[in-house]
């Protein structure tokens, strides 16, 4: 029996499963034109609404636009749509459809390729996204994956057309804002969550880039080569209500000597850094941030053990840690923290890193750290 017929006219919203389910179910209709599981069928056919979800299945891309068509022409009401990036580019379609089946359309992903082979790029990400933005004025989150370009516009539109938008997530993209060009009256004053992949960020984009989410309690910046440790303290010192901070900074920077000062005492209850950050900068988080209960700190070759030791003696709601290929720090950080304190180490691979090393050469490179204790990699590790 073919899924579509069976469907009751009446059902407002229609529920598919995500293509990375494909294993869990029960039922294939005879076209392949999409799946639902067991369960989700049974609801269908009883008229009951699940999840409130549209997912536009990767089955391939003709009969992916034959069932947008098919919701469309019964004037289905989506509030959270999936959706293959693919199929952006039928203009007339997605008008059509957004006109008619999202008036009230509160969350959008729009996912990779569905086949990876075709290295399918928009020619302007900027513009599909704003294309949801125009049609959706209660979006309130947006997440895109991908591996192209987005640029400012998009900024631009979402703070003009979606007013309630508190998640934006365009990780794994290539974020160039020019945040010099977008004026204070582009703010998103209800974003509260905002994570990018890699950026052209630097130390003096921070405070414009804050300036324009007011609210933020969750910045998560992929990598960017040009944030230092200046620009995390600029980062701490707006007046952003941060909680959460992800900042994966620049690596080969060196301290300058102006110890970093934290004017305010903050709610940051989770810090995760990547890059050049020093001990005082340490020093300066443990007296600002006495609520921290979560710590990570990697890829560093400025920190120490006094760093750590910092936040061990001023954190108390401390409850996880974690340093992962700090060159200064030792595993005697477990002594710094309680028992119920989650602890974890990860020195250095330096045999990797710098595979013509000798046990000496890590002495002088790390002397907090014994050479001794690193077993020699042999060559199928290299």
């Amino acid at each position: 029996m073919n899924i579509l017929s069976s469907l009751p006219d009446a059902l407002s919203v229609y529920v598919l499963t995500s293509w990375l389910q494909l294993k869990d179910l029960a039922c294939l209709d005879s076209a392949n034109l999409f799946c639902i599981s067991r369960r989700e069928y049974l609801n269908l056919l009883s008229g009951h609404v699940i999840n409130h979800k549209c997912v536009v299945p990767p089955l391939n891309h003709a009969r992916s636009i034959k069932l947008i068509r098919w919701i469309v022409a019964r004037n289905m009401l989506i509030s959270k749509l999936t959706v293959p990036i693919e199929l952006m580019n039928e203009y007339a379609l997605w008008n059509s459809f957004l006109d008619r089946c999202v008036p009230h359309l509160k969350f959008v992903r729009i996912e990779e390729p569905i086949d990876s082979s075709t290295n399918y790029k928009p020619a302007d990400s900027s513009m599909f996204l704003s294309f949801f933005a125009h049609h959706a004025r209660d979006l309130c989150e947006l997440t895109l994956r991908g591996d192209y370009q987005i640029h400012c516009p998009l900024w631009e539109v979402l703070s003009r057309n979606c007013p309630h938008l508190r998640t934006l997530d365009i990780q794994g993209n290539a974020v160039f804002f020019g945040w010099d060009r977008i004026g204070v009256s582009a703010q998103l004053l209800s974003l509260a969550s905002l994570r990018m992949g890699q950026t052209n960020l630097s130390d003096s984009d921070l405070v414009p880039l804050l300036s324009l989410c007011p609210h933020l309690q969750t910045l998560q910046i992929g990598q960017s080569n040009w944030i230092t440790q200046s620009g995390v303290v600029s980062i701490l010192n707006s007046q952003a209500p941060l909680k959460s901070i992800q900042i994966h900074g620049q690596y080969n920077y060196r301290i300058g000597a102006t110890p970093p000062i934290l004017r305010r005492r903050l709610e940051l209850t989770n810090v995760s850094l990547s890059g050049a950050i020093a001990d005082d900068f340490m020093l300066a988080l443990s007296e600002s941030c006495p609520a921290l209960t979560h710590l990570s700190m990697s890829d560093n070759n400025s920190l120490t053990d006094a760093g750590i030791l910092s936040i061990s003696r001023a954190c108390k709601e401390i409850t996880n840690v974690s340093v992962r290929s700090c060159f200064d720090t030792s595993s005697g950080i477990y002594d710094y923290f309680s028992p119920a304190v989650r602890v974890y180490f990860e020195p250095t691979n330096v045999w990797l890193q710098f595979p013509d090393f000798t046990p000496l050469d890590v002495q002088l490179l790390m002397p907090n750290i014994h050479a001794a204790q690193f077993e020699l990699p042999q060559d199928d590790d290299l």
